[in-house]
This record gives C-alpha cells, sequence and structure tokens, in this order.
C-alpha cells in the first residue's frame, strides 16, 4: 500500500495511508469530493 501511494498511481483516486496503516480513498474529482463534503453536513 505504501508503493501505491507512494507512485500516485491510481487513476480517479488519491491514496492516504496514515501511521496507524488505515487508508483513506479520497476521489480527484474535486467536484464530486466538494458534494460528498457538502453531503456530510
Amino acid at each position: 500500500m505504501r508503493a501505491i501511494e507512494a507512485d500516485n498511481s491510481l487513476p480517479e483516486y488519491r491514496l492516504v495511508l496514515n501511521d496507524n496503516d488505515t487508508v483513506t480513498f479520497h476521489t480527484r474529482d474535486a467536484k464530486k469530493l466538494l458534494a460528498g463534503i457538502v453531503g456530510r453536513s
């Protein structure tokens, strides 16, 4: 997972791996990301 994170090779997602080895995926589509954030409120 760390190699994938470092390579940044996922075409539609950005992968974040924290110190506890928890993986979080974020869309690269800013419009979808904003809609998802606003939808949670």
